[in-house]
């Protein structure tokens, strides 16, 4: 596979391990990619300061040798640019870094070691979506023509996304957002809620008695994630270790 689409990706790569790290960057700049390469976390910091407009992708280990972690990291991107893709590698497989890397909404997270042709596929297929939505192409949006932005049984939310009760949908620009049946679920409880912080304990008693089936808070934080992913990720207010909360626009 030639993985043609990574040609001018503008990455920021954290990895403090040499060996790895040049590995990586030649195979990255020979397939076209611009690398910026740091080794801990202050030295990424400066940089997404200085120019964060100017990456479409970071990616960054977990175990950073200044003490913050490649989550931490994440977290700090999240502050400034919710939908930058964020790729996490790391030869941790503990189940916190793993609910953390939900928490902050990594896009994905490789185990080391793993197999380079998997990375870089999915590198790839990152690397066409983010130049499809720098030129979309004309002629191709799907215009919502059962539910607009002013039926009555909508709901203005943030960055102008409206969701549907007729439609059970989102809206943004006037182009559907299909939901699962959990994510409409757990949008319509905090929308009951609007304003105010669900506990998990009353987010999975709801599930438990409209499916006669728990979810787990691993599941949970999955439904939310994927609401982000496919809205902003300002829809949902999280309170750590707590719940969860919706908004409308002031």
């Amino acid at each position: 596979m030639l993985y043609t689409n990574i040609k001018d990706l503008n990455i920021l790569y954290i990895e403090d391990d040499g060996v790895i790290a040049e590995s990586f960057v030649s195979i990255l700049t020979r397939l076209g990619a611009n690398v910026t390469h740091v080794t801990t976390y202050k030295e990424a910091a400066q940089k997404f300061d200085l120019g964060y407009n100017n990456f479409d992708l970071i990616i960054t280990d977990i175990r950073l040798p200044d003490g913050d972690s490649g989550l931490d990291f994440a977290r700090f991107v999240r502050a400034f640019d919710k939908d930058k893709t964020i790729v996490v590698t790391t030869a941790y497989a503990e189940t916190d870094y793993l609910l953390d890397a939900i928490e902050y909404d990594v896009d994905k997270y490789f185990i080391k070691p793993f197999k380079e042709s998997l990375f870089f596929e999915y590198l790839d297929d990152v690397a066409q979506k983010i130049k499809e939505k720098r030129n979309p192409p004309k002629n191709t949006q799907k215009v919502a023509e059962s539910v607009t932005p002013t039926s009555k049984d909508t709901i203005l939310l943030q960055d102008g996304i409206v969701y549907s009760y007729t439609g059970k949908c989102f809206i943004k620009d006037e182009e559907e957002i299909a939901l699962t049946s959990q994510e409409i679920h757990l949008i319509e409880l905090l929308l009951e809620n609007m304003s105010k912080i669900v506990p998990y304990e009353d987010i999975q008693s709801s599930f438990t008695k409209k499916n006669g089936k728990t979810i787990s808070i691993d599941t949970l934080r999955t439904v939310a994630k994927n609401i982000r992913k496919k809205t902003t990720h300002s829809i949902l207010t999280t309170l750590s270790n707590i719940g969860y909360k919706m908004s409308p626009v002031n």
